[in-house]
C-alpha cells in the first residue's frame, strides 16, 4: 500500500496523518513560487523546510487545478477494505488534512525511514 516504497524503496515510505498534523501545527507555511512552480514553503521549528508544489490532482488521464492546488496523500487508511486514505490538501492560503478514495491520482511526497 506503500507508493513511496513501491517506486523509491525500503529508504522510503510516504508520511502518517500524524506528521501531517505536525507540520500544519508546528510550522510555518508560505504561499510562494520557486522555479517558476506554485506552491507551499513550509519551514519547521528547526529552520528545516520543504517545498511542496501545486501539482494539482488527477482522475483518470485529466490533471486538474495544476498550479493552484496541492494534493499529497498519507499511508493512513480509513475506510472499510482500505479503500480510502488521508491526504493533505493545499489551496491557496488555506491547509489541513481530510480523506478521500485512492482512485484520486495525489502527489506521494516520500519521507525517509
Amino acid at each position: 500500500d506503500d507508493a513511496a516504497t513501491v517506486y523509491w524503496g525500503d529508504a522510503w515510505r510516504m508520511p502518517t496523518t500524524t506528521e501531517i498534523k505536525e507540520l500544519i501545527d508546528q510550522c510555518t507555511w508560505t504561499w510562494t513560487t520557486q522555479e517558476e512552480v506554485n506552491g507551499y514553503k513550509v519551514v519547521g521549528p528547526n529552520g528545516n523546510s520543504i517545498f511542496l508544489p501545486a501539482a494539482g490532482y488527477s482522475l483518470g488521464t485529466k490533471v486538474y487545478n495544476r498550479g493552484a492546488y496541492g494534493s499529497y496523500w498519507t499511508s493512513t487508511l480509513i475506510c472499510p477494505y482500505n479503500n480510502c486514505a488521508c491526504y493533505l490538501d493545499v489551496y491557496g492560503d488555506s491547509y489541513d488534512w481530510y480523506d478521500n478514495f485512492r482512485y484520486f491520482g495525489r502527489t506521494v511526497r516520500p519521507v525517509s525511514r
